[in-house]
């Protein structure tokens, strides 16, 4: 919102698989529920990298993100894997593409 580009690490950012705020509630839930034990990624069905956001929510605002590099440093992974959260909590089911939508739709910023 600010008109500045956002900066990413070659070439597209960070990559990550983010999860909306109800598939992660609905894991958190049902770890509570049956007292799951260990490590268990809570993360989204798809991997993004900021860029592809970026320009998602860009596009749904009908915008152009802007970016900047920083060559000093090369994309991170941040993808955590659904295995054990699908097998014992919840399958994350919300892409990016349709939870951002969602969230723009219930702050009233679609044109």
């Amino acid at each position: 919102a600010s008109g500045q580009p956002i900066l990413l690490a070659p070439p597209d950012g960070t990559r990550l698989n983010p999860v909306d705020v109800d598939g992660a509630t609905r894991a958190t839930v049902r770890a509570i529920e049956t007292r799951a034990t260990g490590t268990v990624d809570i993360a989204g069905p798809e991997t993004v990298t900021i860029r592809e956001m970026a320009d998602t929510i860009a596009a749904r605002l009908h915008r152009q993100a802007s970016f900047t590099m920083d060559t000093t440093r090369s994309g991170d992974q941040l993808i955590g894997d659904v295995t054990r959260m699908t097998e014992l909590l919840h399958a994350p089911r919300i892409r990016f593409t349709d939870g951002i939508g969602d969230v723009l739709e219930a702050r009233g910023e679609l044109p």
